[in-house]
């Protein structure tokens, strides 16, 4: 018998929308040796990472560490870490505290890790796939110039009796309406919501595409209860 799985995972992302490629994955140093000394064949390429090994390769179950970092500034910054600052989620059959979880030596701190435990009892014939989540803001859209009224309505296209409402408020310092969504939407490269500008209680359509909302529209604001936040910022100008 040839070389068979004993882990097999696939990494993706809701900010891409499926694999996300530019993570680099690596073994501790640790896993390394145990790799060599068991004659286990570790590959990694594009967001996938795979051990393989003989029929009956171990004489024991072991514990493997991986590490994953995220090579694309703008993939991190979309990246929901977690609400402790500074933690990250840490991926295994049974989910480890990140205090007990061991980090490289190393400047670089990774986005997250893997552990797994392999035996010849066990063989993977498919990938598990572990998603990383992405940031979830509200979205505002400023209506400038002749589209700053309170008159229109930013409209989800999409959704349904789930379609996300946007409030309106003026916005006195630009001279402008802002338009802010009732509840907080994922950052996403190809989002799966559609915003049309209408008229109120009109099928007059302005714009019949807003703007998508990416990590460079992320911005503070300050909203009418005084609570600051992050939000998704967009400026529509006619």
């Amino acid at each position: 018998m040839g070389y068979s799985f004993l882990a097999w995972f696939r990494i993706e992302h809701e900010y891409c929308g499926g694999i996300c490629r530019c993570v680099q994955l690596e073994a501790s140093a640790e896993t390394l040796k145990l790799l060599k000394r068991n004659k286990l064949l570790l590959h990694i390429f594009d967001g996938e990472l795979s051990v393989l090994g003989m029929e009956n390769a171990l004489d024991e179950p072991l514990r493997l560490t991986f590490f994953g970092y995220i090579k694309d500034p703008e993939v991190y910054m979309a990246t929901e870490f977690g609400v402790d600052a500074g933690a990250f989620p840490v991926f295994s059959r049974e989910l480890r505290g990140v205090k007990n979880f061991p980090l490289p030596d190393s400047a670089l701190k990774p986005a997250f890790g893997i552990e797994v435990e392999v035996s010849n009892t066990h063989r993977v014939e498919e990938p598990q796939v572990l998603l990383l989540r992405t940031r979830r803001v509200r979205w505002r859209y400023f209506l400038l110039d002749s589209l700053a009224r309170s008159d229109l309505d930013v409209v989800d296209t999409r959704h349904g009796s789930k379609a996300v409402v946007f409030e309106c408020e003026p916005a006195e310092a630009l001279h402008a309406f802002v338009y802010t969504s009732d509840k907080e939407i994922p950052l996403q490269l190809h989002s799966d919501h559609r915003f049309q500008l209408r008229e109120k209680g009109s099928a007059k359509v302005l714009f019949k595409c807003l703007p998508n909302m990416g990590v460079r529209s992320l911005a503070m604001a300050t909203f009418a209860d005084g609570n600051r936040s992050v939000v998704a910022e967009s400026y529509i100008i006619p």
